[in-house]
């Protein structure tokens, strides 16, 4: 599952990275048909956030209201 880029950006420049071959087969399991290594790495990241960003969610969890659902849906106007 590649990212979408958009088209009015030029693409990022690639980067060579240097992997022990032990590393490559760990990586190769992660790897899924039609997918760039690029898009493995992506995803891996996307899924393991820093420490940093857990953290702020958590603050943001306890010390931010929360609102129902219900209440959200019905202040957008996408239930009656």
């Amino acid at each position: 599952m590649s990212r979408p880029r958009s088209k009015a950006t030029a693409p990022d420049p690639l980067t060579k990275m240097t992997l022990r071959d032990s590393t490559v087969r760990m990586l190769r399991q992660y790897k899924r048909p039609g997918e760039s290594w690029d898009d493995v790495f992506t995803r891996f990241i996307e899924d393991h956030p820093p420490e940093a960003f857990l953290k702020e969610m958590e603050r943001r969890t306890r010390e931010e209201k929360s609102y129902p659902i219900e209440e959200l849906l019905k202040k957008a106007r996408l239930v009656p």
